[in-house]
């Protein structure tokens, strides 16, 4: 497909973020050679995110009726066509950035020449000109022989060569001119398995297997730079990829997905209920708000209301925070687990009474043997995830409710019984007495619930309770294919691969962003999101935030919180804004001129809520209630919330 410049170009320019797959920027010049391009972009696909430069002379023999979709091709016309004033992204120099690797195949004589001369007249000889040539560069050139047997040919492979372009050479055959020799372009498979075998060529941390396809070995050396992967033994890496369904592009898959939702080894916040937590990308943690139960960790009770590091974690790197009421859970890249705040893992958010409290962070004992890699905090219950995608949960109640009887005081962990006893999930969301599960199986993503069914929350079509994981069978119908959940305290939300956002629950306030309150039982698109692609979104009380993949920020539901952004206005009986039913634009947070990646509120109903938005350049913005130091700030006198959001004073990066 053609590139819509406007948009393709704001993508390179805001993507900061660690890519998730490397990323090869392929180029075609001017040659019937370029008829075999196709081929090789939905090669590189396997294993890479691909983009294409074309150069005029080239479009005549590319088929763009049968181009991948998943390949942004760019002309010319988009170089110029993309600037428009001081400060916006220089086409060339963005894609340069944005790439690990270039290949261009089929090369022509006049492309070669023009980069061995240095010009720079297209923009694919613009790219060339600005390579950062740590960063390797194939060329695969396509000619006469006539024309590859020219004297200047030669000078100008010399030249190039000198630059550390690595040729692939021509081939001899019969050319599309009729003439038999050398200079035809060699095969899109030999080009494919040069750049891929060069590409991962540095020292890898496995023996050569000859039984793995390229691929698979491609996979697997990706998988070695995984922070959870690192530490596995061979026979946990097998087991884990047996879990996954017999194959490492399965395992890189689960790793992937479940780095991508929940922020593995990047800077984070959590808006908990009352008191929030920060955790840098260096892994440092810190904390403010509400102390009533030393839920801060500082080894007392005192509130605070600034930024504090959380001093005793010296030397421990956290890697994910969860947040609940009066207590907190960090996760380390060990996969250890520290809780403080209420010792109880269990017990009614509202309650004040009946527990002790720990208030500097303590190892949970009782999870050794297991390597956890997300925590998640909801009402009656805590849950973590293991890195082979197993969950367990603490203090359910006895009713029952997940397959096990345990007391709110029961400090020992359960697995989760049922269907996902044999699924690998990839990310848990905790809302009032219910839990999503996000899993990762061979044919695709799905979504699974479990629990407390009032409002329609379990996404199943009635309000009954689920006492095992039940898978949720909406989205085969809406044929989406999940890549976040969110459970709120009544709804829940999830994105899509595709940009798609869907909710479901009790839909008080408008909270669905449906355009009204009704509720719905089974997971529902929110249509009036269907000009954007989400890529985030978070869920509380009777409200939902949805980030785009532009950084725009949608929100929508109880309209009297401070929490959602938008301007206080009260009228003249005292009443904040009305519900906002349907997604409303963040515009405070769009003039904040940063691209938010992450949103995080309070997702509690008995406390008052706020909200962090954090930027891809580890900027925190808070905004709603700040009447316990929650938003890193001290309020002006008579002042207990902040409706517009403020960069709270923290360095992140």
């Amino acid at each position: 497909m053609m590139a819509n410049i406007e948009i393709a170009s704001e993508n390179i320019k805001h993507d900061n973020i660690q890519p998730v797959k490397p990323r090869i920027l392929l180029a075609v010049s001017g040659s019937v050679a370029a008829i075999k391009f196709e081929i090789l972009c939905r090669s590189f696909l396997e294993w890479a995110e691909v983009r294409a430069v074309a150069t005029k002379s080239s479009l005549h023999f590319l088929d763009k009726a049968s181009f991948p979709r998943d390949v942004i091709l760019y002309t010319d016309d988009d170089e110029w066509s993309s600037w428009k004033k001081i400060g916006d992204g220089v086409l060339h120099i963005e894609l340069r950035k944005w790439a690990d690797i270039m290949v261009i195949a089929p090369l022509s004589a006049n492309t070669l020449a023009k980069i061995a001369g240095g010009l720079c007249d297209n923009l694919l000889t613009c790219i060339v000109r600005a390579w950062d040539y740590s960063k390797p560069i194939f060329v695969a050139p396509a000619m006469n022989t006539f024309m590859w047997n020219n004297p200047f040919t030669k000078r100008h492979l010399d030249a190039i060569n000198e630059l550390g372009v690595n040729l692939i050479p021509p081939v001899t055959k019969r050319l599309a001119c009729g003439d038999y020799g050398n200079g035809a372009m060699a095969e899109p498979s030999v080009i494919y398995s040069t750049a891929t075998c060069t590409f991962f060529r540095k020292p890898s941390n496995f023996t050569p297997d000859v039984q793995l396809s390229i691929t698979e070995l491609a996979a697997l050396d990706m998988c070695q730079e995984r922070a959870i992967f690192k530490p596995m033994n061979s026979e946990e890496k097998e087991l884990l990829k047996q879990r996954c369904g017999g194959s490492w592009k399965l395992v890189l898959r689960y790793i992937l997905a479940g780095e991508i939702c929940c922020r593995r080894e990047k800077s984070q916040a959590i808006a908990g209920p009352s008191h929030s937590v920060a955790v840098t990308s260096s892994g440092s943690v810190y904390s403010f708000g509400s102390n009533s139960s030393g839920q801060l960790g500082h080894g007392t009770l005192e509130e605070e209301w600034r930024p504090r590091l959380i001093r005793s974690l010296q030397g421990i790197r956290i890697i994910q925070a969860a947040a609940g009421a009066r207590r907190t859970m960090l996760i380390s890249d060990a996969g250890q687990v520290y809780a403080f705040g209420k010792e109880s893992f269990g017990e009614a958010e509202h309650t004040t009474e009946g527990s002790n409290v720990v208030t500097t962070p303590q190892l949970v004992k009782s999870l050794k043997g297991i390597y956890v890699v997300q925590a998640a905090i909801g009402n009656f219950f805590s849950a973590v995830l293991s890195r082979e995608g197993r969950v367990y949960t603490f203090c359910w109640g006895n009713d029952s409710k997940l397959g096990h009887r345990t007391e709110p005081n029961d400090l020992e962990p359960h697995p989760l019984l049922g269907p996902l006893e044999n699924i690998p999930v990839v990310q848990i969301a905790a809302g009032y007495c219910y839990l999503l599960a996000l899993a990762c199986q061979p044919s695709g993503m799905s979504v699974y619930s479990v629990g407390c069914g009032l409002g329609g929350k379990l996404g199943h079509g009635s309000m009954a309770d689920e006492k095992y994981p039940r898978l949720i069978e909406q989205f085969q119908t809406l044929n989406l294919q999940p890549r976040v959940v969110a459970a709120g305290a009544w709804h829940a939300a999830v994105v899509g691969q595709d940009g798609r956002a869907c909710t479901w629950g009790w839909g008080r306030y408008g909270c669905l962003g449906h355009g009204t309150e009704e509720s719905e039982s089974v997971p529902r698109v929110v249509e009036s999101l269907g000009n954007m692609k989400a890529v985030h979104v978070a869920t509380g009380d009777y409200t939902t935030f949805v980030v785009s993949d532009t950084g725009d920020v949608y929100s929508f539901g109880y309209g009297e919180s401070s929490s959602l952004g938008h301007s206080s206005v009260i009228d003249g009986q005292g009443n904040r804004n009305a519900n906002v039913l349907s997604p409303k634009l963040v515009t405070s947070l769009k003039k904040i001129n940063e691209r938010v990646v992450q949103i995080s509120l309070t997702n509690s109903v008995y406390w008052n809520a706020h909200t962090f938005a954090l930027t891809d350049s580890d900027k925190l913005y808070a905004f709603g209630s700040g009447d316990k130091g929650q938003l890193g700030a001290e309020l002006p006198a008579q002042q207990t919330e902040r409706a517009m959001p403020e960069q709270v004073d923290i360095n992140l990066s």
